[in-house]
This record gives structure tokens, sequence and C-alpha cells, in this order.
């Protein structure tokens, strides 16, 4: 079988990740669902992706800080503060300027992708990830992520 380039995808890439990359990935994605989501409640016009938004700001926080206490006692460090990586920030500076539907849509747009990108992680991590712990993690949390993309799902588009 030939080895994809890194990068192909999330799913993919996590077969060949270690712990700490691991741990760090999954890290950086329920940060971002944070931050967008922060951004959502000030800026999304639909009342119900507002709702979404404080859905999902609750339950990333929670898992944020699940992953970092499961990653310290796998003896896995990760930095006391998450920040979004290059691509995730060049996402939230570019919903910034949205206003209205358009913001609305794209924010849409962007949480079905992260919830794709983070059950493809998730899940291949929980079938072939080299640290239990981390692997526990990730089959529990796998739930929730299924969960949030079906309600999200579930919205009518924006206007």
């Amino acid at each position: 079988m030939q080895q994809q380039p890194s990068g192909t995808g999330p799913g993919s890439a996590a077969t060949t990740m270690g712990p700490h990359e691991f741990a760090l990935t999954a890290a950086i994605a329920n940060k971002f669902e944070v931050i967008e989501s922060q951004l959502a409640l000030l800026e999304a016009s639909d009342p119900k992706l507002k709702e979404f938004a404080q859905l999902m700001i609750k339950d990333h926080a929670a898992a944020l800080e699940e992953l970092q206490a499961v990653a310290r006692a796998a003896g896995v460090e990760l930095p006391a503060e998450i920040a979004p990586d290059a691509m995730h920030q060049a996402k939230v500076n570019a919903i910034k300027n949205r206003r209205d539907g358009d913001f609305d849509r794209a924010y849409r747009a962007d949480q079905l992708q992260a919830h794709a990108d983070a059950m493809a992680l998730l899940d291949t991590y929980a079938q072939s990830g080299g640290n239990s712990q981390l692997k526990a993690w990730a089959a529990k949390t796998l739930p929730m992520l299924r969960k949030h993309r079906e309600e999200l799902e579930a919205l009518p588009p924006s206007q």
C-alpha cells in the first residue's frame, strides 16, 4: 500500500501521528471550535446558530480540558495555552469580516468541515493510535462530534 503524503487529510494523518502530535492536533481543533463559536455568539444572525454556538463552547471547552488531563496522565506535554495553528487562525480571521447571513453561512460551513475533520482524526486514532489513554479519549469524544454534526445539519440553511 502506498503511503499517503502528509497533510492529505486528518484521518490518514492520524495513522502516523505520535501521541503528542495527535493530542496537540485535537487540542487545536477543540480550541478553534470554541474561538469561532464565541464569534458566532456576537455575529450570527440566526438564533438557532447562536444556540448551537453556545453548545460548541460548552462541549469543546470541556473536551479540551479533559484532553489536557488525559494527555498529562499519559505523559504527553501540551502547551499551557492552546492557540490556533495557521490554518485555523486564517479561518477565524476570514470569518471575523463577515456579517449577517454571510457570517451564518461561513460559520456553518466551517463547523461542518471542522467536525468532519475532527471525526476523521479521532476515529482513526481511536482505531490505530499508539497511546491507550488518548485512544480511549478519542473513542469517548467521537459520539459528541457526531451529535454536533447531526444537529448542525438539521438546522435550516441561512438565508
